[in-house]
């Protein structure tokens, strides 16, 4: 971020403000401006509570201008005092103190100068807020999340669906054979999903992508013998909620779909699913140029959730010697499908940080979903692997933005001469 006393306060050519330092320069030439006025009345900047007697304001008005003059974070403390005329109130109590008429008259023209560029440069005050959040390089989690937490309701709210949690896990073990081959074990889990109106609702995609974003030709074979009720769905039964979720298979001209049907709203239809397949001959531990490049998965993200969680797990004599990289990426403006070369373009921001896992199944505990261990021992047991010969890998995320894809991959090595 430039040095704040480097900015100097002037428009762009076309009249609005389009770069981070021009709207930096605003900020910081308000931020001089009430320096001064509250000084020539006679006030402390840093005292609120002193400031607010003194002035004769409440200190819900003088608190956010006292922090927005004294916080580090300059762009945090912008969109605490924004709204509600605060600038305006401060200085007529400021000028009614007796402030030198030009601190006054300083202030004013830099509150109008704010005001002019969040109409130029955002249309709104919510809008402006939310375009503040590009601005800042240090770690804005906190921020984001209470964002997207706004947006999880609003979601339900439009879509008339929500769940509490939503996890995928994929596995990539050795073929039975061709143990040159990987094949991969996906899990996928929507647990304690929600209709607040009577909707159907899409659930999951059993197919695989290349890297060019085509679909995978392969075998999916259920984990376990599915439910009677679902003969055609790899659903691990005995992680269903009761009755059985009523699930429908849906041919649609990128692959097949599983979607929830419609059902009781409110917590009365409350249900959860899992699903478990092992896709064979997906992957070779080496490098395919020009067709897979890469390792890794993909979790669609397409419903508001609370909490999201995405597993991957690599045999542990793995060539490559790299941990994965993860993005999160905006699914409204590129295609479905998993094209590695196109995340960067796509990215949204994104601060959750990639975790590895202990090489054991108490080592994958996770407490937004208790059942996980007793789900990823039964899928080692039906599958006869052991969570040693693995080294696994997560990303949490609260909240995530819809429609996105969370994604996990690594470079593949060369396969060697």
């Amino acid at each position: 971020m430039t040095d704040p006393n480097n900015h100097e306060a002037k428009e762009g050519s076309s009249g609005t403000y389009q770069s981070p330092d021009e709207i930096l320069a605003v900020l910081h030439e308000v931020r001089r401006a009430f320096t001064e006025i509250i000084c020539s009345a006679g006030a402390d900047p840093d005292k609120a509570r002193a400031m607010s007697r003194q002035l004769d304001l409440s200190y819900n008005i003088v608190w956010p201008i006292s922090r927005f003059i004294t916080a580090e974070d300059i762009v945090a403390a912008t969109c605490e005092v924004l709204g509600r005329a605060k600038f305006s109130l401060m200085c007529d109590a400021c000028e009614e103190l007796g402030a030198a008429p030009d601190t006054v008259e300083t202030a004013r023209l830099a509150t109008e100068k704010l005001n002019k560029m969040i109409k130029l440069c955002a249309g709104s005050r919510d809008n402006f807020i939310i375009l503040l959040g590009g601005l800042v390089d240090e770690d804005v989690t906190e921020r984001q999340e209470a964002m997207r937490k706004q947006a999880f309701i609003v979601n339900s709210s439009l879509w008339g669906i929500q769940a509490r949690f939503n996890f995928k896990t994929v596995i990539f073990a050795p073929n039975a054979e061709h143990p040159d081959y990987l094949d991969a074990i996906r899990l996928y889990g929507m647990i304690d999903f929600r209709r607040l109106r009577n909707v159907p609702w899409p659930l999951y995609r059993l197919h695989g992508y290349n890297d060019d974003g085509s679909i995978r030709e392969g075998t999916s074979n259920p984990i376990e013998t599915p439910p009677t009720s679902h003969p055609e769905l790899p659903l691990l039964e005995g992680f269903c909620s009761t009755p059985i979720p009523n699930i429908q298979a849906v041919d649609r001209p990128y692959g097949k779909r599983l979607d929830l049907c419609e059902g009781p709203i409110g917590r009365a239809g409350e249900t959860s699913c899992v699903i478990a397949d092992r896709l064979l001959v997906q992957q070779t531990p080496y490098k395919e140029p020009g067709y897979n490049e890469v390792i890794g998965g993909l979790l669609e993200l397409v419903t508001p959730v609370e909490n999201v969680m995405f597993d991957i797990f690599v045999p542990k004599d793995f060539p490559g010697d790299e941990d994965p990289q993860a993005h999160l990426v905006d699914r409204l403006s590129s295609s479905r499908g998993f094209d590695p070369t196109n995340f960067e373009s796509r990215d949204l921001p994104f601060t959750a940080k990639v975790q590895k896992l202990e090489s054991s199944i108490s080592g994958c505990a996770t407490d937004r979903y208790p059942a996980y261990l007793d789900l990823l021992a039964h899928v080692m047991g039906r599958t006869r692997l052991s969570i040693m010969d693995f080294v696994g890998y997560r990303i949490m995320m609260p909240y995530p933005q819809i429609p996105t894809a969370l994604t996990l991959t690594w470079p593949l090595p060369n396969k060697p001469d």
